[in-house]
């Protein structure tokens, strides 16, 4: 990533691939298409994607750099998870000194007493994030279609 740009972290709540993919080929051509006044042109730098056990976490580093309320208001606008985001936001408010504040989490693990007859307390992992190369490829090649149909779209307006 560029030294300068953001990264967005989204937890994406689909069950399936399809479902995914054709979320984002829906919602996210608008926020490419404009010059948003808080976001400016959006440039993708890069794009991760990994299956977890609810749904899939996508990992987009933009060469823009945006300040924290923008980030957690962009990634809502993509579809993160909005418990996710409001808990971002309430680290953003109440822990400005945190800089680690937008989180994604690889393992889920849960705490059990006494698990099944065992004398000491344990932890049981629910899910771990999958690297997932063909949806990142799908993500990309629909990221740089949304950045080409951008450029057209500011041509036309300048002219």
């Amino acid at each position: 990533m560029s030294s300068g740009g953001t990264e967005l972290k989204l937890d994406m709540d689909f069950k399936t691939r399809r479902g995914l993919v054709k979320f984002i080929s829906t919602v996210w051509p608008f926020l490419f298409q404009f010059d948003w006044p808080n976001f400016h042109r959006l440039r993708v730098d890069s794009v991760h994607a990994s299956k977890t056990g609810h749904g899939y976490h996508i990992d987009i580093r933009l060469w823009n750099r945006l300040g924290p309320l923008q980030t957690i208001q962009l990634q809502a606008l993509l579809g993160s998870d909005i418990r996710r985001e409001n808990h971002n936001l309430q680290r953003v408010i109440y822990c400005p000194q945190m800089k680690s504040w937008n989180l994604l989490y690889t393992w889920k693990f849960k705490y059990y007493r006494k698990l099944r007859g065992r004398r000491k307390d344990a932890y049981l992992t629910l899910s771990r994030e999958q690297p997932d190369p063909q949806l990142t490829k799908q993500i990309n090649q629909l990221l740089m279609k949304f950045q080409r149909r951008q450029n057209r779209t500011t041509k036309l307006t300048e002219a």
